[in-house]
């Protein structure tokens, strides 16, 4: 069936480098990108009815979408969901942003499942727990369903809780033994591990410290301060805000006062 023409003719076709300006009778313009040109019969004088125009501009829009996501693409891998929400902030038709995606998606540049193995094993590295990475996999905007379906070795969360642990019970190295085990919890939940996993790991800190440590780690704290800060272990108001001080980091203030004589004794 033939189109019905509306006298959109064409005067003029003006070349630039990447833009083709195609100039009607009635003065009107329309600027298409070359590659979208070269899709379709155009020439001086022929005339274009409103669905042929309407063809043209949808397929410009396209290779526009396309030229855009193929942008994006080459600085990092976007999720479908991702790109989408990129693409459509520029302001084009989410229809034709589907079916861009589909195309991409049939080469491969969008590839959800390969993006998300590759985060996956970030996330791994990162030392993240299962349920940090579910969510921050989440975030990057693939498929919940698919996400909540990964299984995450048993033995690896421990491998990778217990590192994370070490970690931090070296680091804080002037808390007490009950404080200790109460923060790692916390720290490690924080991180994305399950409470099993974290049973499990928390056996480290009874063999990297115990309550039986507590009095000789207050001691050496409590010289090392005293010195820095110059304390008058004499002078009541330093020495509760001292007492304050420790236990506050979880040291039972019997211990406390307890490191206090001995330093008073020696000095």
């Amino acid at each position: 069936m033939q189109l019905e023409k509306t006298g959109n003719k064409i005067s003029s076709i003006i070349f630039s480098k990447d833009i083709v300006k195609i100039v009607f009778t009635d003065n009107s313009k329309m600027e298409i990108l070359k590659d979208t040109f070269t899709d379709f019969y155009l020439y001086e004088g022929k005339d274009l009815s409103e669905e042929e125009i309407l063809s043209i501009k949808k397929r410009n829009e396209i290779i526009l979408i396309k030229k855009s996501a193929l942008v994006l693409l080459s600085n990092k891998m976007y999720s479908c969901n991702e790109l989408t929400n990129k693409l459509i902030d520029r302001n084009y038709s989410k229809e034709l942003i589907d079916a861009c995606l589909i195309d991409l998606q049939k080469i491969r540049l969008v590839d959800d499942e390969k993006l998300s193995s590759i985060l996956v094993e970030e996330y791994n590295e990162k030392l993240y727990g299962e349920d940090k990475i579910k969510h921050l996999l989440k975030t990057r905007g693939i498929n919940p369903k698919k996400v909540d379906q990964i299984e995450f070795e048993e033995n690896l969360e421990l491998d990778k809780c217990q590192a994370l642990l070490k970690k931090y019970v070296l680091k804080k190295t002037n808390l007490s033994y009950s404080s200790l085990k109460i923060n790692a919890c916390s720290y490690l939940l924080n991180m994305g591990f399950k409470q099993r996993i974290i049973s499990k790991a928390i056996s480290l800190v009874e063999q990297m410290t115990s309550k039986e440590d507590d009095k000789e780690k207050l001691l050496k704290l409590l010289e090392k301060y005293v010195i820095i800060h110059q304390v008058d272990l004499n002078d009541k108001f330093q020495k509760e805000k001292i007492v304050k001080r420790y236990i506050a980091k979880g040291y039972n203030i019997n211990i406390i006062n307890e490191c206090i004589e001995e330093i008073q004794w020696k000095n």
